[in-house]
């Protein structure tokens, strides 16, 4: 049996493959393809699975997953496990202590590191306290593939290291399609129910930078708390979701920081990305000229769901609106 073990980097269209692969489970099994999830506290993705192998104490956790992997894959051809946290194990090679070193296969999706750098600082904006621009981002987040890689790469030798780009096209990702195309060799189109699934777009315009002020005043406790409250709030205006703009001072430097890691991606794993050379337009953040009505429009909003977030968008209500008190 061959085991596939998706690293699913963050921000790639991780939740969207699992999701996919839970919902159609029985679709895969019956064409040899085994998902196990009887003990995963989060059904689609394999979180409890990382937990066992890289937390203390772990053997008893390990010898249930040894287990279950084995009832549950048993006859099945290709056996799928799949969590964002796999990149970032302190000790990837507890795999080796559940999975025989040479039946295992990686697979991770990159996307254009433009693109990537935008989708987490959006995320970590809205699920931390981060309060800095995008372009001082990009001056000092760093691209995480090429350390993933070899890391995996090291364990497993770079020829079971398989690196997939991944894009945003046609209002899908086609993270789904690839994976149970090209990766599981099996035809997407008879699958049951359709696959046809789609990342919640992160925030963006007047909405976003709300966040980033008002996480100037909050802790990333508190900036976890109300994710969800501003997630909330995104159907309010139509710039509240989409893309952020990039300039094109910020993709040259994001295309010169990366461009090594690129290179020795190309050259080790046979991956090739050309960096973006051109700027991205997005929704204002902020748009001054609505800045004032958007977040009345919020409050309004928060406040008629009586939402965690009403207490702090009124005490920044001076900040940005008059009369909305």
């Amino acid at each position: 049996m061959e085991y596939i073990i998706h690293v699913g980097l963050p921000k790639t269209g991780s939740t969207s493959l699992q999701k996919a692969l839970w919902d159609n489970r029985v679709y895969l099994r019956q064409h040899g393809v085994a998902y196990p999830g009887t003990l995963s506290e989060v059904r689609p993705k394999h979180k409890d699975l990382m937990k066992a192998l890289d937390s203390a104490p772990k053997q008893a956790r390990i010898k249930d997953w040894e287990k279950i992997i084995f009832e549950e894959s048993a006859g099945a051809e290709i056996c799928v496990l799949s969590n964002e946290e796999f990149a970032f194990m302190a000790k990837p090679e507890m795999f080796t202590s559940l999975i025989p070193r040479n039946r295992m296969r990686v697979v991770m999706y990159v996307r254009e590191p433009v693109e990537y750098f935008a989708s987490r600082y959006r995320h970590n904006m809205l699920s931390r306290n981060l309060a800095m621009s995008f372009k001082e981002f990009a001056k000092y987040y760093r691209l995480p593939y090429l350390s993933v890689a070899e890391r995996w790469g090291d364990l497993l030798g770079r020829e079971r290291v398989e690196i997939r780009r991944n894009t945003f096209s046609d209002g899908k990702w086609d993270i789904v399609f690839d994976f149970f195309n090209n990766v599981l060799r099996l035809q997407i189109e008879n699958s049951n129910p359709a696959l046809d699934y789609i990342l919640k777009p992160g925030i963006a315009g007047n909405l976003l930078f709300i966040k980033r002020v008002l996480n100037l005043y909050i802790t990333r406790e508190e900036a976890n708390l109300l994710r969800r409250e501003f997630r909330d709030s995104v159907h309010l205006d139509s710039s509240f979701l989409g893309k952020i703009p990039v300039d094109q001072m910020t993709v040259d430097l994001i295309a010169t920081r990366t461009q090594g890691d690129l290179d020795a991606l190309n050259r080790h794993f046979r991956l090739l990305i050309k960096p973006r050379v051109k700027p991205v337009i997005g929704h204002p953040c902020p748009d001054l000229g609505k800045l004032g009505r958007d977040f009345a429009k919020i409050l309004a909003a928060a406040r008629e769901r009586n939402s965690k977030l009403t207490p702090y968008l009124e005490r920044m209500a001076g900040m940005f609106a008059q009369n909305v008190l």
